[in-house]
């Protein structure tokens, strides 16, 4: 088949099929000016304000809103039988989205939460542009005694498995200048020239 065909194989390979999630698919072409390689920092950044809009689409069905969240593919996270700590999780764990963009920092910026998700005495407001799961955690170890019934090794276990670990947080920003572009990132400190060809050819390799 075609390229469209391939890529609803891919993504029914990676996410599987369910009778509650739909794939959505965007297919981007490059620019002229940028040949036949979107596999620049412009064309990469294009595709995030196209993902991002994308995303924010609200249709109305008989009165009713529904977004890309409602309908999308998110990975599965295990019940801790504590109400309050799994409407953490389900706020926070994002739409899974096949992307060239999770190679780099920007692509936390496409898996919200779009509202405030506070966890009390650790962090005001969640945010995968900031979001270190692993220092998350070891602080909520820290905060809650050892006596608790709250089931770290089963968390870590999955987080593990999953392949969570820091996050985007020393991903490399396709922008460095971006504010919000962590200390961690690689590229930090970097101009968008050195970026362009110096870690575009890393992350993408």
């Amino acid at each position: 088949g075609g390229q469209l065909e391939q890529e609803i194989r891919y993504s029914e390979s990676s996410l599987g099929e369910t009778m509650t999630n739909t794939h959505q698919l965007i297919i981007q072409i490059p620019h002229r000016e940028y040949s036949s390689n979107i596999l620049n920092t412009n064309a990469l950044l294009s595709h995030l304000d196209v993902l991002s809009q994308a995303i924010d689409v609200e249709v109305n069905v008989f009165d009713i809103p529904w977004r890309l969240k409602d309908l999308c593919a998110k990975p599965s996270f295990p019940s801790f039988d504590m109400h309050f700590i799994d409407q953490i999780f389900d706020n926070v764990i994002p739409c899974t989205i096949i992307t060239p963009l999770d190679c780099f920092w920007e692509g936390s910026k496409l898996l919200g939460p779009d509202f405030n998700v506070p966890i009390p005495h650790l962090q005001d407001n969640i945010k995968w542009t900031s979001l270190n799961p692993q220092t998350l955690v070891q602080n909520m170890m820290n905060l809650i005694p050892p006596t608790s019934a709250f089931p770290f090794a089963m968390l870590q276990d999955h987080m593990k498995r999953a392949g969570i670990n820091s996050g985007y947080q020393f991903k490399p920003c396709l922008n460095p200048q971006d504010p919000e572009c962590p200390n961690t990132a690689a590229n930090k400190n970097s101009t968008v020239h050195e970026q362009s060809t110096l870690f575009l050819w890393e992350s993408t390799d």
